[in-house]
């Protein structure tokens, strides 16, 4: 009787605790609610009545704790650019942002806070419609430029492509060892590249043609992000920059949205989703399976070997793709 009494006042307990830690969850959003409709106000009146640019519904979560007890309300901070536009559409093809990425109407992309704190808000793209964007890119570039898209992407394909998007590209930059590339974003002009001077061996030809493509990626998709930043004026660096070491440029942490989504994109552009499905189509059909191969097996090396070769890409990088596509199971 005794044991089932404790039992009972501890749950009494546990459940006190969990409504006053949901309680100050709900008072601290509801602070950041009104900190953002008082911003909207002055920013309304500042521009002559008309909304652009503003947030909506934009918590702050200024310390770590905040951030983690308030991860599921952050999900639901975006951003409009007319006051016309319901929340929750933020991004569609008739908003500044998505005209300046060339996204068309419909589109899934979002804007979200930065959960790292950048001066931008956090861009979110639908996997499907990222691949689909990036093939789309890459097709139309090659049918306009050059002699109508094939596999491998020539390497000078992907130098034009930063070039029509960069104010500058410098392909012999003198960086650290540990540095393969960085984007220098600005809030007045077009991002600046720096790819550095030793990947110009062609020994490193496949390192050179992801870490391209991956800036690509920050100077198509990211740099209207900065340039546009006018919601967050008074946290603007003089000079903001971005820098990848080689170990992002394939691969990055989920949590770091920007350089998770450059690698997705380096990869996207250099190995379009299509021509690899109707690839790997073909090698399943002779390997007997409809099934994602398995991660060791003889037709996953063959896989591997062959889109290596075929776009010009290291065995990393191809394994991480198809690993991403569904069409090689984890190792």
């Amino acid at each position: 009787m005794e044991t089932s009494s404790l039992a009972a006042h501890r749950h009494l307990l546990l459940n006190r605790r969990m409504d006053l830690k949901l309680t100050d969850i709900i008072a601290r959003v509801e602070r950041d609610r009104m900190d953002a409709q008082e911003l909207d106000s002055e920013l309304t009146h500042d521009q002559g009545g008309e909304k652009t640019g503003v947030p909506l519904y934009c918590p702050r979560f200024s310390d770590r704790a905040a951030r983690q007890d308030c991860r599921r309300f952050a999900g639901y901070a975006v951003f409009r650019f007319a006051t016309s536009q319901r929340q929750g559409e933020a991004a569609s093809g008739s908003s500044p942002f998505a005209k300046a990425l060339g996204l068309e109407a419909g589109s899934k992309m979002k804007l979200l806070r930065d959960p790292l704190g950048r001066p931008i808000p956090r861009l979110y793209f639908d996997i499907d419609e990222l691949n689909r964007e990036c093939e789309q890119i890459v097709t139309n570039f090659m049918e306009r430029h050059s002699s109508g898209f094939s596999l491998p992407v020539p390497t000078d394909d992907i130098i034009r492509m930063i070039e029509m998007e960069a104010d500058d590209l410098d392909m012999y930059a003198d960086l650290p060892e540990e540095l393969d590339g960085y984007t220098d974003f600005f809030f007045e002009r077009k991002p600046r590249v720096r790819i550095a001077k030793r990947l110009s061996d062609p020994r490193y030809e496949n390192r050179l043609r992801m870490t391209l493509s991956h800036e690509f990626g920050h100077v198509r998709f990211h740099a209207p992000l900065w340039r546009d930043g006018r919601v967050e004026r008074n946290r603007r660096p003089a000079e903001p920059c971005w820098t990848c070491n080689r170990d992002t440029i394939v691969t990055a942490p989920e949590n770091d949205w920007m350089e998770w989504q450059a690698a997705y994109i380096g990869g996207a552009l250099l190995m379009p989703r299509g021509p690899i499905r109707h690839l790997m189509r073909e090698m399943t059909v002779r390997g007997a399976t409809e099934s994602a191969v398995g991660a060791d097996s003889d037709l996953a090396q063959a896989a591997i070997l062959r889109v290596t070769r075929q776009c010009r890409v290291s065995q990393q990088a191809a394994r991480v793709r198809l690993v991403k596509l569904g069409l090689l199971g984890p190792s």
